[in-house]
């Protein structure tokens, strides 16, 4: 939330972007509010994404209420265009849920959606029967460092949810990756390992979230529509996930929704 901020948003804009991911936990509302502002683009132009965090949830459905009219204060804004559930804390994400409904009914928002739900949690949600308004989306980490396809088959496929990749670069570290088969296959297609990476991601058909600071990043991770990886490619990136990792990333879930 300071200059610095309203500085890669704006870069953001003028490369093209216009979906925004935010969140309180993130700390860049009021920051990503101004430079919206200030870009002078009609607010219908941009789709907003807010996420209500794990204090909000275990403290209720005020508080879910509450994070929402905050997050719209601090964008300045009259509605978000999809809200989703940090985390799934244990024995309260249902009730949340149901708030984000009323959210949803009163206009402030548009759409609801989840993040980092596991199969296990959203069946929870769907057996508890509040669901009246279902989740459009689940957003998860996905790359071919950390690739589940049956976990994003059973909610784009067996639910008709669109999931949301983050992470998708491993936060840079696929990045400097020197092993194989990253830097040769990037070559061959003449792109870069993000690139690579990125259309990796949306030939599984994922809405793919990126972060970046650096202005000339942001416009390359947008330049991803003049080549197609082949079969082979695709397969060989698919295996790179080890059952360590899905295991490592199993108990960080477990650990991460409680509060």
């Amino acid at each position: 939330n300071n200059d610095e901020g309203e500085d890669i948003i704006r870069n953001a804009i003028a490369a093209g972007y216009r979906h925004f991911d935010g969140g309180e936990f993130y700390g860049n509302e009021e920051s990503l509010g101004r430079a919206l502002r200030a870009s002078g683009i009609p607010r219908s132009d941009f789709y907003l994404t807010g996420k209500i965090w794990k204090d909000a949830m275990a403290q209720g459905p005020d508080a879910v209420r509450q994070s929402i009219d905050a997050t719209l204060a601090k964008l300045q804004t009259l509605y978000l265009d999809l809200v989703l559930l940090h985390w799934p804390v244990p024995g309260k994400f249902v009730e949340a849920y149901r708030a984000l409904q009323e959210a949803h009914a009163s206009g402030k928002v548009q759409a609801l959606g989840l993040s980092n739900f596991t199969m296990t949690d959203y069946q929870e949600l769907v057996d508890s029967g509040v669901v009246t308004v279902p989740p459009i989306c689940n957003q998860m980490e996905v790359s071919p460092a950390m690739y589940r396809p049956e976990v994003i088959r059973f909610y784009q496929e067996q639910h008709d949810m669109v999931v949301i990749a983050f992470k998708p670069l491993q936060r840079g570290a696929l990045l400097q990756q020197p092993d194989e088969p990253y830097r040769s296959m990037a070559q061959r297609y003449k792109v870069s390992v993000a690139q690579l990476l990125i259309r990796w991601a949306l030939q599984h058909n994922l809405v793919v979230a990126t972060k970046t600071s650096t202005a000339a990043r942001m416009a390359e991770n947008r330049n991803v529509w003049h080549f197609e990886l082949s079969a082979q490619d695709m397969e060989t990136l698919d295996g790179l996930t080890t059952a360590e990792a899905i295991q490592q990333r199993a108990e960080r879930e477990r650990a991460s929704k409680l509060v």
